[in-house]
């Protein structure tokens, strides 16, 4: 079918690659499957490409095109990479067959936005901490504008209760209206915190810059905001958790079972990986995996859970990357234009090279210093 112009534009060959990626979530009992999982979604999105704007005629292909970018944006965040152009072009193309006054639909956009800022620091085309931190606030603040006034369909329940101390976490869970919304939801809140993340190591780096980027006022105030906010969206993925585990909150199994425990599969990998977790709840999160990756079926479940116990990086996934220039000599360049006292800062950390880092890691202080030639390298 993929070897036919024909057939590789038709509903049932992208489902079949569709089929796939799901295949891979059920079956993968190794790191690998994770990788698998990933191209399958890169091959959707491909054939997402080449079926163009007439899959938009039909409810299936809007369907469709809806779930391979909402994997594939998942795919972006937990790789730091960008979501393609293709695929952003083809979602303005979508807004011209269906109603896009949905949170979910609005989100997306946001996240979007958020995967090309995460690849934008990665790369350095982004730099210096006050950049990076004012661009990540300005996303920060709409992630939160989604949810700022959404209608009660889109509202939770929280419920305090004593009961089942092994499957809820801290006496509270959320009861949503349907499963679809908490991955919503929690794709907003895994987001806020690789976010806040930023924000929080970006005040760290700042503090030992040469000069001042922040004041005290400014980096206490940032830092206690990163934290607070990381906690918040901690806490609530938390809470999402039980309506979606198997036989916590249901009386028996469901055929329903494998959809809801899919959706928490990410966030409670990412809470339980976050350097700021405790072990208590870094072990409920593991015992919650396994629960759903044993009694659903989902193997890629239990392959996080042996990653978090073993402690080991999943090299599929690059959540918290180093920053890679581009290029180096464009530093070198840059500073051999500049004036003199600049010149003299740059053969300085040269000789304190051995002190301090590379020339690479220097370049942000230069950045930092002289703010407003940041965008031209």
């Amino acid at each position: 079918a993929l070897r036919s112009s024909t057939e590789v534009k038709k509903d049932s060959t992208l489902f079949s690659v569709m089929i796939l990626s799901i295949f891979e979530t059920v079956t993968g009992s190794s790191e690998r499957s994770l990788s698998a999982w990933t191209e399958h979604i890169n091959g959707a999105a491909a054939l997402v490409k080449l079926r163009g704007r007439e899959q938009f005629k039909t409810q299936a292909g809007i369907r469709m095109f809806l779930q391979v970018t909402s994997n594939l944006m998942l795919s972006c965040v937990q790789r730091t990479i960008a979501m393609p152009e293709h695929i952003i072009q083809l979602r303005k193309e979508a807004e011209h067959f269906m109603v896009i006054k949905n949170p979910g639909w609005t989100l997306s956009a946001v996240i979007i936005d958020f995967t090309i800022f995460r690849a934008a620091v990665r790369d350095c085309k982004i730099v210096g901490p006050r950049a990076i931190i004012e661009a990540a606030l300005d996303i920060d603040r709409r992630f939160l504008a989604v949810f700022d006034n959404v209608s009660d369909d889109w509202k939770y329940e929280i419920v305090y209760t004593d009961d089942f101390p092994e499957s809820i976490w801290n006496g509270n869970y959320h009861v949503y209206k349907d499963y679809w919304m908490t991955h919503i939801w929690n794709g907003m809140r895994t987001c806020r915190i690789l976010l806040q993340e930023i924000i929080r190591d970006q005040v760290l780096a700042a503090s030992s810059a040469m000069a001042p980027i922040f004041t005290e006022e400014e980096s206490n105030t940032l830092t206690a905001n990163a934290v607070s906010a990381m906690l918040k969206m901690r806490a609530d993925i938390l809470a999402s958790v039980p309506q979606h585990a198997p036989g916590t909150l249901k009386k028996g199994p469901s055929f329903l079972d494998g959809s809801r425990g899919y959706f928490v599969l990410w966030p409670l990998y990412l809470v339980a990986s976050m350097d700021m977790t405790t072990q208590p709840i870094r072990r409920w999160a593991i015992a919650r995996l396994r629960s759903i990756g044993e009694s659903i079926g989902l193997r890629q479940a239990t392959v996080l859970a042996d990653s978090l116990d073993a402690r080991k990086h999943i090299a599929a996934w690059d959540t918290k990357p180093v920053p890679r220039p581009q290029r180096i000599s464009a530093v070198e360049t840059w500073v051999e234009q500049t004036s003199a006292d600049r010149v003299s800062l740059r053969t300085d950390l040269r000789d304190k090279k051995g002190e301090t880092g590379s020339i690479v890691n220097q370049s942000r202080l230069f950045v930092d210093k002289y703010p407003e030639r940041h965008e031209e390298d």
